[in-house]
């Protein structure tokens, strides 16, 4: 299946760049997808990921033609 994936530049996601279609195998939940990117557990829960304009959960499982976006809070004054 294709999902479309969106993320921040300064989120370091292989070579991958940001608005790539991926393929990925059915069942693929979003903590997988970022397991296999190699984004660390520890950075995992600071990312929310919103899924075709909504609010997710990273053990939703993604779906044909999805478009994720990984938000990452970023603070600071």
């Amino acid at each position: 299946m294709k999902i479309v994936l969106e993320f921040p530049g300064f989120l370091q996601a292989g070579t991958l760049q940001s608005g790539e279609s991926l393929e990925l195998d059915t069942g693929t939940t979003v903590s997988q997808l970022l397991n296999s990117l190699g984004v660390s557990e520890d950075h995992q829960r600071h990312i929310t990921p919103i899924i075709n304009q909504e609010e997710s959960r990273a053990e939703i499982e993604l779906q044909p033609g999805d478009h994720l976006f990984l938000y990452i809070p970023v603070g600071g004054g």
